[in-house]
């Protein structure tokens, strides 16, 4: 069996030299508990660092940017740093504030998601009695109606 090198760190995803394509192949995942394998898959995947071996003023710093940078029209953003950061919550050096920032990061992407589907049902709905206006505002006119 190849060399098994830790990627990110001991919990997190193995990878042995020799894929034709990356010059890496997954091997395994092993995680400490089941429900938080999920997690540690996919910010293994999108490689994001170990919240392990980051102190609780750094994870406040981390979650702190990411819900200023939501504001920057990213509001997957601010999914992401309630995904990546809700489990830090329950570690004691983590500040108080990191609860009100991910709380304000839920109200903003359910409220991005609320005005996205709105202005979509409108404008799906009402698009034909618009006119004129709605072509001047369409990016690719669908044919038919």
């Amino acid at each position: 069996m190849a060399e098994q090198v830790s990627y990110r760190n001991e919990k997190s995803v193995f990878f042995a030299k020799g894929s034709a394509v990356t010059g890496r192949r997954r091997i395994g995942i092993p995680s400490p508990a089941p429900q938080v394998a999920c997690l540690e898959y996919v910010a293994a995947l999108i490689i994001m660092p170990s919240l392990d071996k980051m102190s609780g003023t750094e994870i406040l710093s981390v979650g702190k940017k990411m819900f200023y940078g939501g504001f920057a029209f990213l509001p997957l953003l601010w999914l992401v740093n309630v995904i990546y950061l809700w489990p830090t919550l329950k570690r004691t050096d983590v500040p108080v504030q990191l609860r009100r920032y991910l709380v304000y990061s839920i109200a903003g992407c359910l409220t991005w998601f609320i005005i996205t589907t709105t202005w979509y049902a409108l404008y799906v709905n009402k698009r034909v009695v618009w006119g004129a206006t709605a072509d001047h505002i369409t990016v690719v006119i669908p044919k038919g109606v």
